[in-house]
């Protein structure tokens, strides 16, 4: 087996340098405070290829002048197997949820703004702001890329402990 020099190549990750791609995502050793200082840890999250990626297909998905006479539930039921398969492989064993969503919530938003172009084109007199879009499209049952407003039990039992470390210690 030979290794593919132009595939390959090395990263100091742990002298502060770049940090690599890797099946979608983005390695990386990033700072975080902690009580006796600056600590570093492994952080990863989407790479912005991946990211790019997915940005294109939703503007595929909702580009199409011939889907300008679906009803906006259609388009939705159309996105969300899309969006939920991206989810559940950014939301997949040691990720860092915390910063894959600041990365995630950006296509999040870029969703919000195709189907707010979309339905703007579609009804040409009356433009919604994000506001009244945003609540359609929970009505409609959008789901979103963002996992930061479910949090599972092992990460509500870590709260309840850094809070009462926190209230015992003032």
């Amino acid at each position: 087996m030979t290794i593919n020099t132009s595939k390959s190549k090395l990263v100091g990750l742990w002298k502060n340098q770049d940090g690599f791609d890797f099946l979608g995502f983005h390695h990386r050793k990033m700072p975080y405070l902690h009580k006796n200082g600056t600590k570093y840890r492994l952080r990863s999250f989407p790479s912005k290829k991946a990211m790019k990626k997915m940005r294109t297909r939703v503007k595929e998905e909702t580009a199409t002048k011939g889907r300008l006479n679906w009803p906006l539930k259609l388009m939705v039921e159309l996105l969300n197997p899309m969006i939920q398969g991206w989810r559940n492989f950014y939301d997949h064993l040691d990720v860092d949820r915390s910063m894959a969503n600041r990365f995630l919530s950006k296509v999040d938003w870029y969703i919000l703004r195709r189907l707010r172009l979309f339905r703007n084109k579609k009804h040409r007199k009356r433009k919604q702001n994000w506001s009244e879009m945003h609540f359609l499209l929970q009505r409609t049952g959008l789901k979103t890329l963002c996992t930061w407003k479910n949090r599972t039990a092992l990460d509500e039992e870590r709260r309840k402990a850094v809070y009462r470390k926190t209230a015992c210690t003032v």
